[in-house]
């Protein structure tokens, strides 16, 4: 399977932008569990897009080499749960399961 990453990246940040990822209540966590949530959080925010000339015409890129890794597993995991049809548990949340070197 081939997918464009723009546009991929575009479905991703709208599924957060619409708030049909559900993210834990910040105020809920404490300790390492807040640490690795804000690490996770400033992920999802790094996914930046810029507009780049092209002689085609002005389009939306996103950026590269920057803090966003968890944010693009999370673009990976978005395309593999619904662009192939997996459905998602009966819950109607998929859990995200993290762990950061010695955090």
């Amino acid at each position: 399977m081939t997918v464009e990453r723009t546009q991929s990246l575009d479905s991703t940040v709208d599924f957060i932008d619409t708030r049909r990822l559900i993210l834990p209540d910040r105020n809920r966590l404490s300790g390492k569990d807040q640490k690795n949530y804000e690490r996770y959080r400033s992920h999802l925010c790094n996914l930046k897009s810029k507009l780049e000339d092209t002689p085609k015409g002005r389009r939306v890129v996103y950026l590269r080499n920057i803090g966003n890794h968890q944010g693009m597993s999370l673009n990976t995991a978005r395309i593999a749960a619904f662009e192939l049809g997996v459905k998602a548990p009966s819950t109607g949340t998929l859990p995200i399961f993290m762990k950061w070197g010695n955090a």
